[in-house]
């Protein structure tokens, strides 16, 4: 029977080694609610076609064509599995030059995201390290896991896919923010404790029927940990604990370390007008929508960004006062060498991805922004600079905001929050009712706020539909030498 064309359409949005395959074997078991495969990962397209009955060398639309067909239930439901790292390599294949904003959409008009994401991602990093070295991507019940003898463990190849997943989830979530998404978030965690209970809320969040969902079988697919993952995990925490600072208690001997976390200088530049207009000649491109389809109308721009530039030719990162002003207000040197640093960008002045690579620096340090009205609302955006693709400076470090707005509102600033879990205070751009409010400050004319790179915070939305009339502001992101510098107060004389 060839399925009808579909009225429900989903997506799988995720990252590897998150259970991903076991919550889309869950929904195609239910029988109405799509076949979501992960069809168009290049790793996989020559089993695909195969299995499509697409011989030779099919076009793109006819592999489209039929991957939609495979992936659509009687029912009209289609659903699809992507993970972020294979979403520019499909924009590439349907004619799109440059970012892949809104290639799902264009593709799979309509479509209801769900994002399925790991809590644990050192657990994330350890599969994918694992799975990369048995080519073992999943275990259906009663196959007998692949020989191990001769694994070994590198710790520092870990922690670089422990990066670049939070990189690629990072890019989901800008993407969805970007194209207002609202996604429906699935948890590895919550789907292995309940793993029914969980394909029933996407049932819910689909419209189909949950009750197919309280009649699954146990799962096909069985967990690949076991006392080697066990193993590696224990011997690069104890690793970590034996190299980690131990923090001195409060409550032992009064020594607690306070540190500054937000810094807030007024009157910043001594000729602010003058560096607002240099702002507005500068060219700017639109890091989260087709530039192309933005000049033409036929998207709206959520945010404009001017292009890095190195800093033997950014008047700003080669200011020896500029420079003293920040370091004075932190009290520890500028790291340089990650202030000088490069960052690979294309000729558009979008950022090259470097999978598994540290960043030499930031791409927005020293650039301006403007935000037009983009109907943000206060919580949407919540995120960090220590998670953060193209601008981590670690908990160390700082990100800055300079404020070039004369006619801001004064609630045009900066929001700093407070994840209501503390062990998920490095979320990105989650929902606004995981946050608690803690502290706002106002959008001031040539106002800097310095905030720590580990401080949860989100900028208000924006205002006007232009450069000359939007949020205009300047950001700077830098880590800083570690100098030791005293905050905390000594008891003072109380008395008896």
């Amino acid at each position: 029977m060839t399925a009808p064309e579909p009225v429900v359409r989903y997506i799988v949005a995720a990252t590897p080694r998150t259970g991903s395959s076991l919550l889309c074997d869950g929904l195609f078991g239910t029988g109405v609610a799509g076949r979501p495969g992960e069809v168009f990962a290049p790793l996989f397209r020559p089993v695909w076609r195969e299995h499509l009955g697409l011989f030779g060398h099919p076009s793109f639309e006819d592999y489209l064509r039929a991957a939609v067909r495979y992936g659509t239930t009687d029912n009209g439901v289609y659903g699809m599995k992507i993970q972020w790292m294979h979403v520019s390599a499909l924009a590439g294949e349907a004619g799109q030059e440059g970012p892949p904003a809104g290639v799902l959409e264009r593709l799979f008009p309509g479509s209801r995201f769900v994002n399925i994401v790991r809590r644990d991602r050192r657990a994330q990093a350890l599969s994918w390290y694992r799975a990369g070295k048995t080519r073992e991507w999943c275990r259906w019940a009663g196959e007998a896991p692949p020989p191990t003898s001769g694994l070994t463990l590198d710790a520092a190849a870990v922690r670089s896919i422990e990066d670049t997943i939070a990189g690629h989830q990072a890019a989901w979530e800008r993407y969805f923010t970007a194209e207002g998404i609202e996604p429906l978030t699935v948890e590895y965690e919550s789907l292995v404790r309940d793993y029914r209970g969980e394909i029933e809320r996407v049932m819910t969040f689909l419209g189909l029927d949950a009750g197919r969902a309280r009649t699954l079988p146990a799962p096909r697919l069985t967990r690949q940990a076991d006392e080697l993952t066990l193993r590696w995990r224990e011997e690069m925490d104890a690793g970590e604990r034996r190299t980690r600072p131990r923090p001195r208690s409060r409550e032992r001997d009064g020594t607690a370390e306070a540190r500054p976390s937000v810094i807030v200088l007024d009157n910043f530049y001594r000729h602010p007008g003058t560096v607002r207009e240099y702002a507005l000649r500068q060219s700017y491109y639109t890091p989260y929508e087709d530039g192309t389809e933005v000049a033409e109308g036929r998207r709206r721009a959520t945010w404009w960004a001017s292009g890095f530039r190195p800093a033997d030719s950014c008047p700003f990162k080669s200011s020896a006062a500029l420079l003293s002003v920040l370091e004075r207000a932190v009290g520890e040197p500028v790291d340089m060498g990650h202030w000088r640093g490069d960052f690979p960008v294309d000729a558009g002045s979008r950022p090259l991805p470097e999978p598994g690579r540290e960043r030499r620096t930031c791409l927005w340090n020293a650039c301006f922004h403007v935000k037009p009205a983009n109907g943000q609302r206060l919580g949407d955006g919540v995120h960090n600079h220590v998670t953060d693709g193209w601008n981590s400076v670690g908990a160390r470090g700082w990100s800055g905001i300079v404020y070039l707005d004369p006619a801001a509102p004064l609630d045009g600033g900066l929001h700093l929050w407070r994840n209501i879990d503390p062990a998920r205070r490095f979320d990105w751009m989650t929902p606004a009712g995981n946050w608690e409010l803690v502290d706002s400050f106002g959008n001031l004319f040539n106002r800097m706020i310095l905030v720590r790179g580990d401080v949860p915070h989100s900028g208000a939305g924006g205002w006007g539909d232009r450069l000359e009339n939007g949020r205009l502001y300047q950001t700077f992101f830098f880590r800083t030498v570690a100098r030791k510098t005293e905050w905390s107060v000594p008891m003072p004389e109380i008395g008896a």
